[in-house]
């Protein structure tokens, strides 16, 4: 399966996929993506991995590691967002996701930030983004290195999950600094749909026993 990502400037994305870029290996469940990306305004490398899940109990999911680096002379809003296949299908699903930053600044000073009606951190179900942690607006400032940890979210009630599921990234970062982003974001089938689904399959076992 090809792990999909768009990065750069929110007004100039560019795209690659781990057809293109990187390297990709098979892990216990699934397939990890690592690699380095460098434009003119910035640079970054990423450890994307990707669980394949079995839906009930063990969900697909997407997890990131980002470390981002501003390159330019001026402060810039940055949107990073990755996709997976989804492996099945689930008509109603469960939602869980965490996010864990870090910036390092090179000055005497440094900014990361986030603008109203947007998030840093986006889980994504066919390109939807259906949950948010970092709500704008959204400002640290520091003079030296800071973590920050907002507060995750488990097993919430999402929508349906048909193609892919994702995680989109998006900051505004100060130049020479560098932004360093751990994300996940897991989805399984909502109970109520996974025991209709069971139904089913149990009603069209019946009719080829009866066939």
């Amino acid at each position: 399966a090809t792990i999909s990502m768009s990065a750069g400037p929110a007004n100039e994305l560019m795209s690659t996929d781990s057809d293109i870029m990187g390297e990709v290996e098979a892990i216990e469940g699934g397939e990890r993506w690592t690699g380095m990306w460098t434009e003119d305004a910035w640079d970054m490398s990423w450890d994307i991995t990707h669980i394949f899940g079995t839906g009930n109990p063990t969900p697909q999911s997407i997890s990131s590691n980002i470390v981002f680096t501003n390159t330019s002379e001026e402060e810039q809003e940055f949107v990073i967002n990755t996709s997976v296949p989804a492996t099945e299908s689930f008509p109603a699903t469960l939602i869980s996701g965490w996010l864990e930053g870090r910036i390092d600044i090179v000055g005497g000073s440094g900014t990361v930030s986030v603008g109203d009606d947007e998030a840093m951190y986006s889980g994504l179900l066919d390109g939807d983004a259906v949950r948010t942690l970092n709500d704008g607006p959204f400002t640290l400032a520091v003079s030296n290195e800071q973590e920050f940890y907002p507060d995750p979210f488990e097993n919430e009630t999402g929508p349906a999950l048909n193609d892919n599921l994702g995680i989109g990234l998006r900051f505004s970062l100060t130049p020479g600094d560098t932004l360093t982003l751990n994300s996940n974001f897991e989805v399984i089938p909502e109970p109520a749909s996974l025991a209709l689904l069971g139904a089913g399959g149990l009603l069209l076992l019946r009719r080829r026993r009866h066939a």
